[in-house]
């Protein structure tokens, strides 16, 4: 019945035979995959939500849309290549105290961290109203609105409830994050922003105990008198000044720093030791992509991972290992240019050839279907030839009700 309706609509339109091939051929596919119950119901849902339930469907789309822009920014901002450890905690802080603000009332979100851990997202007395819940920038006028609209009232308190759970557990998982943990909060003295405060003695000597692979006993009394002097010291001052947020932490602070000396010796040789591992300690996404070869060998408009590509990039970190030499520092021969001018060259050959197969490829399924949709057709040409011939070929039954002269009687009924 489908396919009837659909060759309907292909011949009413004047679609071309290949299309309409192409278009068999898609139908044929579809019909030989197996669905499951599941794959049903989720088809099924799918429509109930696109057609029957699209209000509530833009609702939830758009609430999702503003909810995921409080955790953007959080992201982006540890996605940076360079030291973020000394935010790290402040982020963190940030992210999660805008996210119960959401559904948690303000004066029950506490001020202190200790407290905060501690909160008990569950209890529905600190939690807001259904109408004051969180639902975004993009959602907030049509929310409003079906609020307001009886028809709508079915769904809009589902909505609220599923959204109420959602924030509560969210809440949960978000305050198990390491919010009270020491050492990452010990960690924000590296922030330029913190010189002579009065805390960043003592976080130092801190963070000193804890890396005792780095700092000896010895050196942790010269780390005490080099951080009160770090505080007070109004070159550290002025780097301070100039220091801008989108500079690096390393190279555009912590470097001139270590370049002050008293008269020649290094002013702050203990602090250096102690700094340069922290800054390499990683905050961010980038932990994963740090281990991953994947990117040196994948790109973007190509994404299939090849034994030739692994072998090419293996073949090249073992002969720059070999000759003790970095990329950035191979000396790049003539020969080496023509060499990749012509791996180039045949690379965009082997493309040029792989695409043509696929054209004739397609091109041969193509044909075999513009001829068993011209086969289909001619079988049903010659059926319904077949019929009219048949219908034709019926004999009439003489017809009796006529006289001599070949005028019809006419029939009166018996009163």
């Amino acid at each position: 019945m489908k396919r009837t309706v659909v060759s309907k609509i292909l011949t009413d339109k004047e679609v071309l035979d290949k299309a309409q091939a192409a278009i068999v051929l898609l139908q044929m596919s579809q019909e030989k995959q197996q669905k499951s119950k599941t794959s049903s119901d989720r088809k099924e849902r799918i429509i109930n939500s696109l057609f029957q339930n699209r209000r509530e469907t833009e609702a939830m789309l758009n609430t999702y849309r503003g909810l995921l822009l409080t955790f953007q920014e959080y992201v982006k901002a540890f996605q940076a290549e360079k030291p973020l450890i000394h935010t790290l905690h402040t982020r963190m802080l940030e992210v999660t105290r805008q996210f119960l603000g959401m559904f948690i009332k303000p004066e029950h979100i506490p001020d202190r961290v200790s407290d905060l851990v501690k909160l008990d997202v569950n209890d529905r007395e600190i939690q807001k109203a259904d109408r004051d819940l969180g639902v975004g920038k993009f959602a907030h006028v049509d929310m409003k609105k079906a609020r307001m609209d009886k028809s709508c009232q079915h769904w809009v308190t589902k909505f609220y409830s599923h959204l109420r759970t959602g924030y509560v557990m969210a809440a949960i998982k978000m305050l198990k994050m390491p919010l009270n943990n020491h050492t990452i909060r010990q960690m924000t003295v590296l922030d330029p922003a913190l010189v002579g405060h009065s805390q960043v003695e003592q976080a130092m000597k801190n963070l000193g105990k804890k890396m005792p692979q780095v700092l000896s006993k010895e050196d942790l009394g010269a780390l005490s008198q080099e951080a009160s002097i770090y505080n007070v010291d109004l070159q550290v001052k002025d780097l301070q000044a100039k220091y801008k947020e989108d500079d690096r932490i390393d190279s555009g602070y912590w470097v001139k720093v270590f370049d002050l000396n008293n008269f020649c010796a290094m002013r702050y040789p203990t602090i250096k030791k102690l700094v340069m591992p922290l800054l390499t300690v990683f905050s961010g996404p980038l932990i994963e992509s740090t281990f991953n070869i994947m990117d040196d060998i994948i790109e973007k408009d190509r994404t299939k991972m090849t034994v030739v590509n692994y072998e090419a990039v293996a073949i090249v970190k073992t002969a720059l290992r070999k000759k003790n030499v970095k990329s950035t520092d191979l000396k790049v021969t003539p020969n080496m240019k023509k060499a990749c001018i012509s791996a180039y060259s045949s690379y965009q050959n082997y493309l040029k050839e792989m695409k043509e197969e696929k054209k004739k490829r397609e091109d041969a399924v193509l044909d075999s279907s513009v001829q068993l949709l011209k086969l289909e057709r001619a079988k049903k040409i010659a059926k319904l030839v077949r019929l009219k011939n048949r219908h034709s070929g019926i004999k009439r039954k003489p017809d009796t009700s006529s006289d001599g002269t070949g005028r019809k009687w006419k029939r009166i009924k018996k009163i």
